[in-house]
């Protein structure tokens, strides 16, 4: 007889709903395959089965349980616990003396249940692998459906462990769009249908920080940089986002999604950079690196309309970027950037240094490059520990501002994009769907075929 395989879900198919009830059964492993004998009277499996499918969320239209009758005592079935395995089990042509649900009188469908994740496995090794997909867990909370997402540098700071919060088994991801699938509660601000961004920081709203306006120092467990953090991501075909209110911002209709993908992150920290900078109109502002979030800053801070922008960056194709798309900037790279800047500023050194690029002397740069009494803002994430030579740098009576995007300025940021004023579309230079978002970290984090960002739509698409 032909091999029939019957869909269920993982707690099933580990036998966790069979000995929770006290029934004994022998469960065995083979390609995520789960052969099963029975030790007790078939008619028995009817109900185990119909409550376990139940909770399992599949549905029959119609069925005869009473087909369960034809099996003995002993007899072994397949059971599937995801599609992957369906096709290894039709691949196998196994051959069983008998048909689960043989004598039922329509199709079973199954509410999907499981999504692929991009997750964080240990130190180094990222895998594409099959998930439940998010359910609510709070009042507050909001499931997404990711319809594009990206690949942040901060994804490979957690790679490679630079991030020592980072938690093994989450989802990657915090860069992402998306439609609400369903909301808490409590939640206000979206329901479902409606197009959203996503901020890579989540906060309560009700902590002692929240209360001051420090929204990226929440004290909650799921505030901060939490997302594809400490807790699952969206580098997945779903997302469950705490405090949806404060997390979510309803994309305008005439704001694509590319438009709109970075601006729960870096377009947010480049905007939040530009803001506590303290620019003026006859300022010379120095930004050092033009990655991804160096391009935001620079859009951002000219928002602000500087006398002059200067970027510092060592990459040319980098720099041939910045010359095609912001022709009024001046660029520069690190090795002649203090000689450069000198030239082109009025008190000894740049009225406002960004630093963007995190790179191994980049630090050391921004602030030897500043006037005295300047800004230096301070954006980069690290893989090492900085030094702070003050002896050096005492008389120039430095002002220092560091620290995350703090996820309060999406609807303003959103409210410039629809006006034309900021387009970070240029950035998206590649294009994958989730199913091969390995392909996509390669390209990114080699830096390979002029990647600046990378566009992971989802599954299927």
């Amino acid at each position: 007889m032909s091999p029939v395989v019957c869909i269920g879900t993982f707690s099933l198919c580990r036998g966790f709903y069979f000995k929770d009830k006290g029934i004994p059964v022998t469960v065995s492993l083979f390609y995520d395959l789960f052969f099963i004998e029975l030790h007790f009277e078939p008619a028995k499996l009817s109900v185990i089965m119909s409550f376990g499918l139940f909770f399992s969320g599949v549905v029959a239209d119609s069925c005869d349980n009473n087909g369960f009758s034809c099996l003995l005592p002993g007899t072994m079935f397949v059971l599937a616990s995801t599609f992957l395995a369906q096709k290894q089990a039709f691949g196998l042509e196994l051959h069983l003396p008998f048909a689960i649900f043989a004598c039922g009188k329509g199709p079973f469908k199954r509410k999907e249940t499981i999504m692929l994740a991009y997750t964080f496995v240990e130190q180094g090794r990222f895998e594409l692998r099959e998930k439940p997909r998010p359910e609510l867990q709070d009042g507050r909370d909001a499931i997404v459906r990711v319809t594009l997402g990206s690949i942040c540098t901060s994804d490979l700071h957690i790679k490679h462990g630079s991030v020592p919060r980072a938690v093994p088994g989450i989802t990657v991801g915090h860069e992402m769009v998306g439609v609400v699938e369903e909301v808490g509660r409590e939640v206000t601000s979206v329901k479902p249908g409606d197009r959203v961004t996503v901020n890579v920081e989540t906060f309560c709203g009700e902590c002692f920080f929240c209360r001051h306006g420090y929204v990226n120092n929440c004290t909650d467990p799921h505030g901060g940089w939490a997302l594809g953090c400490r807790i699952d991501g969206g580098q997945a075909e779903f997302v469950r986002v705490p405090y949806a209110d404060q997390g979510l911002n309803v994309i305008p209709p005439s704001v694509t999604d590319e438009q709109a993908l970075f601006v729960g992150d870096i377009l947010a920290t480049g905007f939040w950079a530009a803001r506590i900078s303290e620019i003026k109109e006859e300022d010379t502002v120095l930004i050092i690196g033009a990655g991804p979030t160096g391009i935001c800053t620079l859009q951002c801070v000219m928002l602000k309309n500087p006398h002059r922008v200067i970027v510092c960056e060592r990459s040319e194709e980098r720099l041939r970027f910045v010359r095609e798309h912001y022709p009024g900037v001046e660029v520069t790279t690190p090795e002649g950037c203090k000689d450069f800047v000198l030239c082109h500023s009025a008190h000894g050194g740049a009225d406002v240094v960004l630093e963007v690029a995190g790179g191994q002397d980049s630090f050391r740069l921004a602030w030897e490059c500043a006037r005295p009494n300047a800004v230096v803002t301070v954006v980069a994430l690290y893989d090492k520990p900085q030094l702070l030579p003050l002896p050096d740098m005492y008389g120039k009576n430095l002002t220092f501002k560091t620290g995350g995007v703090d996820g309060c300025d999406c609807a303003e940021i959103l409210s410039l994009i629809e006006a034309g004023r900021i387009d970070t579309t240029p950035l998206i230079t590649h294009r994958f769907p989730l199913e091969r978002i390995e392909e996509a970290y390669r390209i990114f984090e080699n830096r390979l075929d002029g990647v600046i960002k990378v566009a992971v739509t989802g599954r299927g698409r």
